[in-house]
């Protein structure tokens, strides 16, 4: 259980999204950082649900292949379990009781060194 998910800041995102055909479906753009490593990516969001788990609140799922990282780096991958509500920007949700935006999960990958 997440009791408090603003103890401390890890990274930022900044991101823009962009329409399909599919209005279920939205590009996804972000620039960030994760402690000190900054980086890109690209990738989308995906709409399951509206209006679920009740009246106000959106489901999406998300993901960025991210690149553009410091020298050590070669990619990674962010995905998100996001929530959006009737008050979209802000830590409390209306109706309240969901933790809003996202949480995300992001993996880098180290370059290998040879041996």
């Amino acid at each position: 259980m997440v009791t408090d998910p603003n103890v401390r800041t890890v990274g930022t995102l900044r991101a823009c999204f962009g329409p399909t055909d599919d209005p279920a479906l939205f590009n996804f753009y972000a620039e960030g950082t994760l402690g000190k490593v900054s980086f890109q990516g690209r990738g989308e969001c995906r709409t399951p649900k509206g209006d679920y788990p009740e009246p106000g609140v959106y489901i999406h799922r998300c993901f960025l292949d991210i690149a553009n990282l410091p020298a050590g780096y070669i990619g990674g991958h962010l995905t998100t379990n996001t929530v959006t509500s009737k008050q979209s920007i802000g830590l409390t949700s209306d109706p309240p009781g969901y933790v809003q935006p996202s949480i995300a999960t992001i993996r880098l990958w180290r370059q290998r060194l040879p041996n």
